[in-house]
């Protein structure tokens, strides 16, 4: 996953600022490691999405995640300032690898939709009943929720 590798590489990051012996070639590669985990983290969101929510709801969790990501790209620079200038280099670099070691948490307890419950959601209709099923009447039709949401 490559919010692991992030987590991962931000430790080392922290590590070596906080043992005063960061040198220029390992900064490079551990930061190479990060770039890279950051150019699989969208599109892997992009597929993940799908997974967790029903057709139905795409549109308003793709907004959601996008104002989010706005959110946190304006405020991840200032709150970086301040942490830089009260606690350190290292120990900011040790929170932002603990937030990504949460992130990686967070999503990694994500349960999936069942299929049968995108498919009855996006047509609108009830084919079949699985488990534990609840019903909830929402906007014009059915819907068909299973237990395991």
């Amino acid at each position: 996953m490559d919010i692991s590798k992030h987590y991962c590489s931000q430790v080392c990051l922290a590590l070596l600022f906080l043992s005063d012996t960061a040198a220029g070639g390992v900064l490079t590669l551990l930061m190479r490691l990060n770039g890279a985990a950051i150019a699989l983290h969208l599109p892997a969101t992009t597929g993940l999405l799908p997974q967790i929510v029903t057709t139905h709801e795409l549109p308003a969790a793709n907004a959601l995640l996008a104002t989010a990501r706005s959110g946190a790209v304006m405020m991840e620079a200032a709150l970086a300032g301040i942490l830089v200038a009260g606690v350190g280099v290292g120990m900011t670099l040790l929170i932002d690898a603990l937030s990504f070691g949460l992130s990686a948490w967070l999503i990694a307890s994500l349960k999936p939709v069942p299929k049968w419950s995108l498919s009855l959601r996006a047509y609108g209709r009830i084919f079949a009943l699985a488990g534990n099923p609840s019903f909830a009447i929402a906007g014009s039709g059915v819907s068909l929720r299973s237990s395991l949401c």
